[in-house]
Parts: structure tokens; sequence; C-alpha cells
């Protein structure tokens, strides 16, 4: 081999260049024997060919791993999709318009096998379950789909289970399947594209619940067996087929078999002027189907049905023509409860329905029609209009009658009727219907070219009984309505009403008419009185009046009436009497067509003058038709007192005498279902309320501001309102106050300011002068907020300079004076209300004047407005020495207590006992001697009585104490209170060198509340002073009356005592007292017994009358015992 610099590498790159070559990345020079250039190109080809076929086989296997890995991609697509991410993905794109979510468990796609997906959920918009299925199959495999064209085969859902939530307002079902609003798109041609495909679904075994969130109610359907064919090649889009059994909550279920087939309208046929729904057939078969399964449907409209049924129906759909043949529908022991009702159920044993309902335009067509039940009876053919709209009933009212078709008569029978239906026919309790039918008829004709549709329903022959004793109602009521068609439109021929305590007879055309009427509520309440359930409310009077309307504008109407109603009286045993010898009512307004089913009134005004009073409502003409809400002007003038028997049926029990003259200003918006006012400004003149314990009398209420009633929700709202009086001003800001059953709720700003004295006197009656009274001002705010269920009032207020007047009992005549004043008195807390648990709950609060006594109270009330379950507790710091200045006035400047203490007191159970509040109160067992004129226990009824399972503690301690001349040691007084009486713990106190000793106790539920002492010692061996001969004891002993010194030591005992709490010195003590051999100085009944003494001994001495017995300055008085008994403010003694 020639030599050369390098070796050659194998498989590089080799260039050749004059006996050089190029080979990787340097030149190599080659030599030879023979041709050196020749050699090294041969051996250099050489080395080439093979490098090339190494490459060759390189790029083959490549391209073969590469074509396996596509292929193997490809292959295991499906698994990889299914179980990556990618599958979420997918999902979203196949549900595009669905707004919920869609999971599944397992997924098992392969390219030549069917597409099986297991354990399938369907979320709604709130994330709970909607659709369950446990498997869903193809009938193809994923290729076959692909391969397939418009045939996808047939897809199987093994056990699906839909669960769908009724609401008022929809369900969960509508809300995932409501598309979002998307763009307008651009019409396409029809083509290949636009032929929809060709699919059946099979359900397996499948089951539905629907359930009302608001009576969790469900509606169960099971063993359900569906076949969906769409876009079969011969005729039909749709093609429903179901098998299942439904039932409700338990109760045996029913079979149900439809068969649905429905073809829309084709594009020729939608561009058409004639309205199309396209075509099908319709076949419902049932039998025993429980009528409570449509419960989760009725009750929207707030109807429940319950019963069950067989049911054969056909149906058919053409263009826009629906036909609907009832072959028999049978309904047993059907039950009906509705609004209409008046909470009662309409029940019938059997009801029957069988006809032919065709549906145009605005009419129904009835064939052979056949309504059969123990109440009622109807059959007939004919057309009858069918209008949703107040602008579509003139409409359809001509058609109707244009067809001239009508033959329908029926009855119904009133003694069945009232049977089932006794309250929604205003019957009483003791009385019934025993015979009488309604006739009904329809009936359409031809007179003189002009065709007519007559209405008419007759009561005749109706007997009754109430108690055993008949009562024939022989006049029958007849009352119609003919309507015709004619040139000028529709026209109401005649419009009458025959009875004996009324008549009514009209006529016109609908764009020009006049009604008039007559009537006499006497003869109405003799007649129909016995039997209708009018709360022995006695009422009289006579009634004339018209109603008359003429065309206005292009699409209104003007209507005016009058009414006048003479001699009005309106009794009941249960509210005054309500006279009026003239009510006048005038109305007029203006009424457009506002679209839809709205009449709207544009400008009317309304009058009501009643003697005195007269009311003005008045809508100003709408700027625009659309302005909402309106406002009517109102204005009101009249006596107060007349008002309240107007008013005492929505006032309810309200045992008071109003009084006063009325102006009343504001403006008022009737809205469903609220009613709002605003501007208002109500002032009452002379305002009076009287009642058993209240007399109130204001020169001048007046009231302003704006406020909204809530009918639906029994709510009051007001931003702002104000009650401005000379004892009470109210200030309310972002009021709500809602009085619904079960749900109180309350919230905003109250503030006010008083003043005590006037307030105090509204607790006096008229016939009673007041003994006492206090003075002062008081201020304060109230907080309200409402968070949950839970209602938290803050309250803030006090009293300036809190005075209290009383009158001596000594002076009558004379003006009360003072006898106690604070300063300032507060009141401060926090209270919360829970409605769920009707438990207020005391979280704070604290009454307080200055540094005299101070009350914290915690703890919770149970029905407050009941029997009021109390489980409190606080405690209470007082300063003895500044209560005594307080009580000094009052009780006697030689009052001194001492001791400075804070004591725990607790109350707990019922406060009230409401079932014994109305019964008489037992007098207290006295066996005391009192005179004939005296009753100081009168027999009252308790209006609320302490209940016996009431119990509580308190205490007070002192550390001493004078009063009267009688100088107290330590002591402490223990209360409980159990069976309606505070019993107060055996106290025994050192007292002026002797000692009390008493036992009392209080009786609560006695009227008014009694104090009661049981026979017994009560002050042992007291020390006789100067201070009580000058206080009380000279009105039991008066030989020591204002004696200047006196010594010796007395007892007193008790036979027994009863005093009312509210004033003692009016009740009953019976006693005697003991002096132990007493020495009593100088005092006026003392002296005067000295005197003659003294005149005794000159003459028993023989001296001269007028000698000196000046030395002799002391009365002694040996051991003896005064009787002395106290009734009515006077004591007697012996």
């Amino acid at each position: 081999m020639p030599a050369c610099e390098r070796t050659v590498p194998a498989f590089r790159q080799v260039r050749v260049r004059e006996k050089e070559f190029w080979v990787g990345d340097c030149w190599l020079a080659v030599s030879g024997p023979n041709d050196p250039h020749e050699d090294g190109i041969a051996a250099m080809t050489h080395v080439q060919d093979g490098a090339d076929s190494r490459r060759k086989n390189r790029i083959r296997v490549r391209r073969m791993v590469i074509f396996g890995l596509v292929a193997f991609l490809i292959w295991f697509a499906p698994q990889i999709i299914v179980l990556s991410p990618l599958r979420y993905v997918l999902l979203d794109s196949l549900a595009e318009h669905y707004q919920g979510a869609v999971r599944y468990e397992a997924a098992h796609v392969g390219w030549l096998r069917p597409v099986a997906i297991s354990k399938v959920e369907v979320f709604d918009l709130d994330g709970d379950v909607l659709l369950t299925a446990k498997q869903i199959t193809t009938e193809k495999s994923l290729l076959g789909l692909l391969l397939s064209g418009r045939d996808l085969g047939t897809v199987t859902v093994d056990q699906p289970k839909l669960l769908i939530k009724i609401r008022q307002d929809g369900s969960n079902l509508e809300d995932a399947l409501a598309r979002p609003s998307a763009p307008p798109t651009s019409p396409t041609s029809p083509g290949r594209d636009s032929q929809p495909r060709q699919l059946t679904v099979q359900v397996v075994n499948g089951s539905a619940d629907l359930v009302d969130v608001r009576s969790h109610r469900a509606l169960t359907a099971s063993g359900m067996t569906l076949t969906v064919e769409l876009a079969r090649p011969q005729a039909a889009f749709v093609d429903v087929q179901v098998k299942a059994d439904i039932g409700m909550n338990g109760h045996p279920s029913g079979d149900l078999d439809l068969k649905l087939s429905y073809t829309p309208a084709s594009s020729v046929e939608a561009q058409a002027t004639t309205v199309s729904y396209g075509s099908g057939t319709m076949e419902l078969e049932t039998n025993h189907l429980p009528l409570l399964a449509l419960a989760p449907l009725t009750e929207r409209w707030g109807v429940h049905v319950d019963g069950w049924c067989d049911t054969r129906l056909r149906g058919s759909l053409q263009g826009e023509r629906l036909q609907v043949t009832v072959d028999a529908w049978t309904a047993h022991d059907l039950a009906v409860r509705a609004p209409l009702l008046q909470d009662e159920t309409f029940q019938q044993s059997r009801v029957d329905l069988s006809g032919t309902l065709t549906f145009v335009d605005d009419a129904v067509s009835l064939q052979a029609f056949e309504l059969r039940s123990s109440v009622a009876h109807l059959t007939g053919s004919g057309t009858l209009p069918l209008a949703t709209t107040a602008e579509e009933l003139a409409p359809a009212l001509a058609a109707a009658i244009r067809h001239a078709d009508q033959q329908f008569s029926g009855s119904i029978d009133l003694p069945a009727l009232a049977a089932t239906l006794p309250r929604t026919m205003h019957l009483k309790e003791d009385a019934q219907i025993t015979a009488g039918k309604l006739l009904i008829q329809i009936r359409g004709d031809t007179l003189e070219s002009a065709r007519r549709l007559t209405s008419r329903v007759t009561a005749t022959g109706v007997t009754g009984m109430v108690s055993g004793h008949m009562i024939p109602l022989d006049a029958p009521v007849d009352m119609g309505v003919t309507l015709r068609q004619t040139d000028a439109g529709l026209g109401l021929d005649n419009l009458f009403c025959h009875a004996p305590f009324l008549a009514i007879e009209g006529g016109g055309l609908l764009t020009q008419g006049q009604v008039n009427l007559t009537g006499d509520l006497s003869q109405f309440v003799q007649q129909w009185g016995p039997l209708l359930q009018l709360d022995q409310t006695t009422l009289t009077g006579s009634v004339q009046g018209n109603l008359k309307w003429a065309s206005w504008q292009p699409r209104g109407t003007k209507i005016s009436g009058e009414m006048l109603v003479r001699d009005l009286v309106v009794a009941s045993p249960m509210i005054p009497a309500w006279r009026e010898p003239q009510v006048k009512v005038i109305a007029e307004g203006h009424v457009v067509s506002g679209g839809g089913d709205q009449l709207q009134l544009v400008q009317g005004k309304l009058d009501v003058t009643s003697a005195t009073d007269k009311v003005t409502c008045t809508l100003p003409q709408a700027l625009a038709e659309t302005q909402q809400p309106r406002w009517l002007d109102c204005v009101a003038r009249g006596d107060l007192s007349r008002w309240q028997a107007r008013l005492q049926p929505f006032l309810g029990e309200f045992n008071y005498r109003l009084s006063g003259r009325v102006d009343l200003m504001t403006q008022v918006a009737l809205t469903e279902p609220a009613v709002a006012m605003r501007g208002c400004k109500l002032t009452v003149f002379d305002f009076g309320c009287r009642g058993e314990e209240v007399s109130i009398a204001e020169p001048q209420i007046v009231v302003q501001g704006d406020c909204s009633w809530n009918r639906d929700a029994r709510e009051v709202q007001s931003n702002h309102l104000t009650l401005t009086g000379t004892a009470l001003a109210l200030r309310a800001e972002r009021l709500a106050w809602r009085l619904a059953d079960n749900d109180f709720r309350a919230e905003g700003q109250l503030g006010f300011r008083g003043d005590v004295q006037r307030l105090s006197q509204w607790l006096h009656t008229a016939d009673s002068a007041p003994t006492s009274h206090l003075a002062g001002e008081i201020l304060g705010n109230v907080t309200l907020t409402h968070q949950g269920d839970t209602t938290q009032m803050v309250l803030n207020s006090h009293i300036n300079r809190l005075d209290f007047y009383a009158q001596d009992p000594a002076n009558p005549q004379n003006p009360p004076r003072l006898q106690w004043s604070e300063p300032l008195v507060q009141l401060i807390g926090t209270v919360a209300y829970d409605r769920l648990s009707r438990t207020a709950t005391i979280e704070q609060l604290e009454a307080g004047a200055n540094d005299t006594a101070r009350a914290t109270l915690t703890g919770s009330l149970l029905d407050p407005t009941g029997v009021c379950q109390v489980d409190v507790q606080g405690q209470v710091t007082y300063d003895l020495g500044r209560l005594a200045t307080r009580l000094r006035p009052w009780l006697g400047a030689d009052l001194e207590l001492a001791g400075q203490q804070t004591r725990q007191w607790y109350l707990k159970g019922p406060l009230f006992d409401l079932q014994a509040s109305q019964q008489p109160v037992q007098p207290v067992s006295n066996s005391l001697s009192i005179p004939a004129q005296a009753d100081p226990l009168p027999n009252r009824i308790s209006p609320n009585r302490i209940s016996e399972q009431l119990a509580g503690e308190a205490s007070i301690v002192w550390d001493q104490g004078k009063y009267a001349g009688l100088v107290a040691g330590p002591g402490e007084v223990q209360a409980q209170l159990a069976q309606g009486m505070i019993a107060i713990a055996p106290i025994q106190v050192p007292l002026s060198g002797g000692q009390f000793a008493a036992r009392p106790r209080i009786l609560l539920n006695e009227h008014p509340s009694l104090i009661v002492l049981d026979k017994g010692p009560v002050l042992q061996n007291v020390e006789l002073s100067a201070e009580m001969c000058r206080g009380w004891l000279k009105y039991v002993a008066p030989v020591m009356a204002d004696a200047t010194e006196v010594r010796g030591r007395f007892s007193t005992d008790l036979d027994g005592a009863i005093m009312p709490l509210s004033s003692p010195v009016e009740g009953n003590v019976k006693g005697r007292l003991q002096v132990h051999a007493a020495q009593v100085g100088p005092g006026p009944v003392s002296r005067a017994f000295l005197g003659i003494t003294q005149q005794v001994a000159t003459i028993v001495r023989g001296r001269g009358i007028g000698t000196d017995l000046a030395g002799i300055q002391w009365l002694h008085m040996p051991e003896q015992t005064v009787e002395y008994q106290l009734v009515n403010g006077r004591i007697y003694h012996r």
C-alpha cells in the first residue's frame, strides 16, 4: 500500500484534488509505483461505496422506527386521551353549550370495539349531581363512528338517574341547559352539512326524581325504558317511546306509556306567512297514575292535587293546528287544594272527562265534550275564546262569536258543593244547603244576520237549613250577558242580574256603554244572613250606582261611575256600630292598553264623602306610559272617632276610644305587593286615647316622613319618620319592621325625647285623680340591627332630674310636694332576639341613679310575648346613706341608714300564668274585725297573674339605721319567690335596746299586691324615746303624745296585718301595745293628767286649790295594754 501521511479513517467524507484527497478535516497526499493518482482514486471510491450503503441502512431503520411510533400512537390514542388531562378538554368541547360540569370514572375506548364510559356524573350550576349513569355504550366502534357518515347507530344509557330540583321560578335542569346569549350568525344555504345525523338513544332501567325544594315532595319515575330516534329517513325528526312506573313519596306507583313523534317545520314552512309548528303525533296511556306525582309542578302555582287517574288520549300537530282527543280520563279520590279555596280541600270520589279539543289561533273548539262528577255535569260542543292577554280578549271573543256554534249546558249541585267547600262559600258552622242547582248555559246563534253569544247562570230551588230549621230561598238569582258582533265592533246587547236584593242592567258597545245598579243590603242579610258566615254582623242600607265607559284616544277608554249608599249601618257584637247617613263615591279614570296583559290607568280621581269626612285620591296624568311607580295624591280629613269604627275590622282587638280631628296629606304608590307613602304629613288635633288604664290627651300630634308596607312579608320600612307631640317626640331612620308569622325582625335607628310628667299622666284615667306623679326629661336612642335570624337592640337612655311628687295624706287639698329627686338616671344595655328560638338574650342591661344604686342584669327570656320564660341574674350595688337622703322628704327628716353593699339576685321560670289570668282572685283569709264601711281587700280580677313556677332570690344588708325614734343594729333581709309569693326569711334585728322580729310575705297575684304579717310578737322590750312620742306612738298611745322625755320600754304583738303594697296605710292592721312601767315627761296630754292629779291631791290633803305642785314632772304609767287597729288610714284604739 502506498505510503501516506495519515491513515484514511473509515466512513469519512472524501474529495479528490490532483493526487491529494480531502478526508474528514485534512488533505492527504498519495504516491504509488505505477500511477499513484489512479490508484488513490480507486482506493477512495471503494471507501465511499461502503459509507453510502451504511447510511442508507441507517435511514431505513429510522423510518421504520418513526412509522412504528406513529402507528403505536394512533392505535393507543383513544386510551391516552381518556387517561390524560386531555379528556377534560375533550369533554368541554363536546359539552360547550352545557353550563354545568361532566365527569366519569372510567372509559373503555378502542378503534375496533364499541365505546363504553362508566359511572358518568353530570352536575348542575350549584355543583350538585343532576344526572348519573352506570354506563353509556355505543353500538358501533370508534372507527365505525368515524366511517359511518350520518348514521351514528344506537347509544345505550344504562341505569340513568335524573334529579331535578323544582323552584318557584324554574329548576336546576333549566338553569344548566340555558344557553348563554350568542351573536346571531348569518344563514347558510342548505347542503350536505345541514342534514341532521341519524341517532337512536336507548335508556334502560332509568329513573328520575323531581323534588320541590319548598315542600320537599318528590316525584319518582322508575323502571323507565326510553327510545329516542332522531332523523329517521322515513319522516320523523324525533321519535320517543317511554315506559315507566311513576310514584310519589312512597305512594303506590302507576304505569305510564308514551309515544311521541315530531317533525319540525321545514325551512320553506318557516318562511311562510302563516305560523307552522311542524307536525307530530302523540299517544299517552296511564293506569292508576298517582296525581300526587304532579305536585312538584302544580305547586308552582299554589295548587295541590292528590288522588289517582287512568288516561287514554291522542294528539296530533299539523302546522298551527293542535288537536287533543281525550278518549277517557278518570280521576279517583280526587283532592284539590288551592288559594282560592281558602285552605279547604275540594274532594270528589270520581271525575270523568272526555272530548276532543282543537286549538287554532286564539280559540279552542270542543267537540263531544263531557265533564261528570257528583258536583257538576257539563256537556256541549262549540268554539270558545282563548285569550292570554287583555289585548287578545276582544279579538278572541269576536272570533268565537263568528263561529256561532256554541251549545254548552250544565248544572252544579249546590248541596254537594257546599258540603265539600263550606268555608269557601262562607256558610255558618251549623248551616247547610239542602237543595238547589246552579244552571249554566252558553249558546251561540244568529239573529237578523248578526251572530250572538249568550251566557247565563241561574241559581234556582235553593233551600237551606240552620240548626234544624228550614230556610227556603224561593226567589231565583239569574244573571247573564249577551255579546253581538256588529259593524261598529263587539256589542254588549244585555248585561243583567236579577235577584231580590240586587238588580243590574246594562248595554252598549265595547267602545261605549252604561251599567246601572240598585241594591238593598238589609234584604241581602235577611235572605242569606241565616246561612252565611257574617259574624253576627248587622248590615242595612240602600245602594244606587252606575258605571259608564266610552272610547278615549286610539287605545284608551274613559270610565266613570257613581255610587250612593244611604242609611248605612254596620254593627257587630265585637266592634262599635259604624253608622253613615250617606256615603257618596265618585270615580273616574282613563285606561289604555299597556301591551301584553296589562291595562294601565293613566289618569284618575276618587272622591269618598261622608258627613264631615272626605277622602280624595288623584292620579295625575303620566308623562310616559312606562312611568313606574305611579303616585296618587291623597288628602283625608275627618273625625278620628268615626274613622275608628271604619277601621276596626283592620285594627283587630283594640279596646281604646280614639278622638280628634285628622288632616292627612300624602302620596301613595300601589305596587305589587307593596304600598308606599312619601311626603306624608298626618296632623291630629285634640288627640285622645282612653282605655281601662290609659288616658292620653294631646293638643296636637304630627307624623311626617315616608314609609312602605309589604303585604306578603308583613313588613314596614321607612327611611325617615318623625312623630312630634307635647309629651313625646320620636325620630326613626332606616327603619324596617317585620311581623310575619315566625319571622320577626327589626332594623334601624330610633331616637326619642319625652316629658316624664306628661307621659306618667297617660297611665291615669280621667276618672281617677293622681295622688302622685313623676317629672323630668327622658332622652335616648335605640339601634336595631338584624343578621341572620337575630335582631339586636342597643339602648342608651337617661332621665335628667327625675323628681317624684306625692300628696300629703293628712292634707289632700294641698298640691303634691317633692318627695324624691335624682339628678340623673341611666338605662343602657344590649338585647338580642332570635326569631327561630323566640328567645331574647340580655347580653348586658344596666340601670343606675348616680351613686345611690346601680343594678346590672344578664340572662334570657323565652317567648317574651307569651308566658315569658325568664332565666336572668344580676347584682345590685347600693349606698344606704345616699338612699336615706333621697327618702327623707318622703319618710321624714329623722331617717338615717348606713351600709354599702353589692348583692346578687336571680329570677327563673315562666313569668306569667296566662290560663289563670282571667280567674277571679280569691280574697285573703282574714279574721280581723273590720268596720262595715271599710273594704281594703276588694275581690278583683288579676290582669297578669305571676306564674307559681317562677322562682327567685334576693337580699339586702345594712349596718345600722334610725327612724321614728327606733335605732336598729346591723341586719339582713333575705327574700325568696315561689308559688306567686315573696317569702321573707325570719328577721331578727336589735332595735333600741330590744328586738324586732317578723316574717312578712308579699302576695303578688292579689290585685293589688298585698303585704301579709301573721299573728305574733313584732317588737319586744324596746326602749321608749321622745322621738317615738312625737311620731307614730302618739296615735297608738295618746297619753304619750309629744312627750319631751320618756323612760320605759314597750312591746307590740300583732293579731295580723294585711296591707296593699302600693299604699300600706290603707291596709288592715290589728294588734296590742304593751307598755312596761313607763315614766312620761311633760307633754300636752301628760300635763293635762298632771294638772288633774294636782287638783285631786290638793283636795284630798286639805290644801288650797292653787297649791303649787311644780315639782311633780313625771307621769308614771303602770304596765298596761293598749289595743289598736289600722283601717283605711285611720287608727282605732282602746
